[in-house]
């Protein structure tokens, strides 16, 4: 399950004559040279393996590499080791070499530079977030509510209720059940349409389902009253249609409990986002009420699997299962699974949305590239 790609010898003095050719790994190895020459490059890159167990003198220098960043990439979740053999004013170079524009570095903190000149390096940047990660969010929410900080709770769970209930939209529709959310955005009922929907809407039928996955990951559009509608009126069709979830069980997205609880978050934030003296008093507590039913909300869909967890995909190819691929779980694990035969492999170092049918390698599994930032 390796990727194949053209070996770098260490006698190898000049760089592929197009940079197209090299990929990866080598991308970063090719760009690193360039900066640092080919004698300063042994050297450093030496240096700051010499301590580890594996390391050894003979070691042909492109394996010390190849072994260095395997274990920079694993063992750390801060892309800032990538700088470790240069100099802070030798970063530009490194980004020059591998294609990123000046112009595009311009404001970016050292761990932003860092992850571009990943992902201009195909390597993956190793920031995963799962349905741990979802909850404890939320109890951060909460303890800031205790702490008087409940204008900074609303703010935020307001931001992180949008985001979840776009991202299970998105996600379904993305696994070929959009046509299922346009024929329920075309004849709405009491769902008021934002106006940027009905736009897309507009577009022809081939390219309505992609334009509307594509809304969704914008933020702003559209508020928590809408999408909590939205997704229930989404929710209630598919198990009327009697999908089955990937496990074999019925698809239950979005029940009515967890739409009242949504609704609840929603009016409890309205006393933030207007003046409400006669509810000054009462608000901090309804919101935090409101955020402790979000978080059961958010439990009782993760136990019908239908959040889907992050993987960042380290490996893929074929097995005698199919075709497959390796991703990092938030835990630090590495989980293997299969995709369906209507889906194609995600790419070498994205981040990816998956649903299984089962716990435990090799299961198949429903796969997305995820279109957000990790948070």
């Amino acid at each position: 399950m390796e990727k194949q790609v053209t070996q770098v010898t260490q006698s190898s003095t000049e760089a592929p004559p197009v940079m197209e050719q090299i990929r990866g790994l080598e991308m970063l190895e090719f760009a690193l040279r360039k900066v640092l020459g080919e004698q300063e490059f042994d050297d450093q890159i030496r240096v700051l393996v010499e301590n580890q167990k594996w390391y050894a003198p003979e070691l042909p220098i492109t394996e010390v590499f190849r072994l260095w960043v395997y274990e920079s990439i694993c063992v750390s979740d801060d892309p800032l080791w990538v700088f470790q053999p240069i100099r802070a004013g030798e970063r530009k170079y490194l980004c020059d070499h591998l294609g990123i524009n000046r112009t595009d570095i311009v404001g970016k903190t050292p761990r932003e530079l860092a992850d571009a000149i990943l992902e201009a390096s195909e390597l993956p940047v190793m920031s995963v977030v799962g349905v741990q990660t979802t909850l404890a969010n939320w109890q951060d929410i909460i303890r800031l509510a205790e702490d008087q900080e409940d204008e900074r709770a609303a703010v935020i769970s307001r931001q992180r209720a949008e985001r979840i209930l776009r991202t299970i939209l998105h996600f379904y529709c993305s696994c070929g059940h959009g046509g299922t959310f346009i024929e329920i955005l075309e004849n709405p009922g009491n769902l008021r349409l934002p106006p940027v929907l009905v736009e897309a809407l507009a577009a022809s039928s081939d390219e309505r389902v992609s334009k509307v996955v594509e809304l969704l990951t914008v933020d702003g559009w559209a508020d928590l009253g809408f999408l909590a509608l939205a997704l229930r009126k989404y929710s209630a069709r598919l198990e009327k249609s009697a999908l089955l979830h990937p496990s074999g069980k019925l698809l239950i997205l979005f029940t009515q409990q967890d739409y009242e609880a949504f609704s609840k978050l929603s009016s409890a934030l309205q006393s933030y986002a207007h003046d409400k003296p006669s509810k000054q008093a009462s608000r901090r507590d309804e919101l935090e009420e409101a955020v402790r039913g979000i978080v059961e909300a958010i439990e009782r869909m993760i136990s019908r699997q239908i959040v889907p967890e992050d993987l960042l995909v380290l490996a893929t190819g074929s097995t005698f299962l199919g075709a497959a691929f390796k991703g990092l779980h938030e835990s630090g694990k590495i989980r293997c699974l299969t995709v369906q035969e209507t889906q194609i492999l995600p790419r070498l170092g994205r981040r990816v949305m998956v649903v299984t049918t089962a716990d435990r390698d090799y299961a198949r599994c429903l796969c997305v590239e995820s279109p957000w930032p990790v948070d």
